[in-house]
């Protein structure tokens, strides 16, 4: 007899004792490289990449995959309103290697795809207080079926 074993995915979570890096300072940039295939389930905004504050949708900058399309996006939200929200329109379930890069600062936020800029906004409140990061889930749920990698955050946009 086979009995099939399954396990929760694994679910990265970093929360910061203060703000993470040490300190609040409203800007930084992250950047990562993910792999999606087509034959991926996706499940409603795959969360790739969120830094909250204390985990609240209201105050983050989210990267995630939106719905069934593959598209990937970036949402700030700032005290419960919508600062930026830009969405690449290339799918990312084609089973290649992309690398994604937000960079956000008040009246200033920006994201590539590749090196291609898909998106910017220039009048936008950045959320303080940020610190905690998931990778691959937003609370311990919407989790992508594919590969997150060379994860890098930095405290200031470069």
């Amino acid at each position: 007899m086979i009995v099939e074993v399954s396990r929760t995915k694994d679910q990265l979570r970093f929360v910061a004792g203060a703000y993470i890096g040490g300190e609040d300072v409203g800007k930084g940039t992250i950047e990562f490289k993910y792999l999606m295939t087509s034959s991926a389930v996706p499940v409603a905004n795959d969360a790739l990449f969120i830094v909250t504050d204390g985990g609240a949708s209201t105050d983050r900058v989210y990267l995630y995959r939106a719905g069934t399309t593959g598209y990937v996006n970036a949402l700030v939200t700032a005290a419960g309103a919508t600062q930026a929200s830009i969405a690449d329109s290339s799918s990312a379930l084609d089973g290649e290697i992309h690398t994604a890069v937000v960079k956000y600062a008040t009246n200033n936020t920006s994201f590539k795809v590749d090196s291609t800029v898909v998106g910017t906004d220039t009048v936008c409140t950045i959320p303080d207080d940020l610190d905690r990061m998931e990778i691959g889930n937003y609370g311990l749920a919407y989790q992508p079926n594919g590969l997150i990698s060379a994860l890098k955050i930095y405290k200031k946009p470069v």
